[in-house]
């Protein structure tokens, strides 16, 4: 593969993945996330838009909800598109 070509993740396993971002543990780990946050994007500081958990790595193989949370941060739906566009 070269290095500008990325492997897609299968739509079965996205699929797989965001159920298990419906668990309760991981909506627990993401509360707490915020909470350490202080409920605001970490890029902005905005506190008064739509907040989500952002990985800055993945730990493959283990579940959403055992990722450490350094690998975790808080960002506004904004914020959070801009890190994905610039990761891709």
């Amino acid at each position: 593969m070269s290095r500008t070509a990325r492997r897609r993740t299968p739509p079965s396993r996205r699929r797989a993945y965001r159920q298990l971002l419906r668990d309760p543990r991981w909506q627990k780990r993401r509360l707490e996330i915020f909470a350490r946050d202080r409920w605001a994007c970490q890029e902005c500081g905005a506190t008064n838009r739509e907040l989500q958990v952002h990985h800055r790595w993945y730990v493959y193989g283990v579940m959403p909800w055992e990722v450490p949370m350094q690998a975790l941060v808080t960002l506004c739906r904004a914020c959070h598109g801009k890190k994905r566009q610039r990761r891709r």
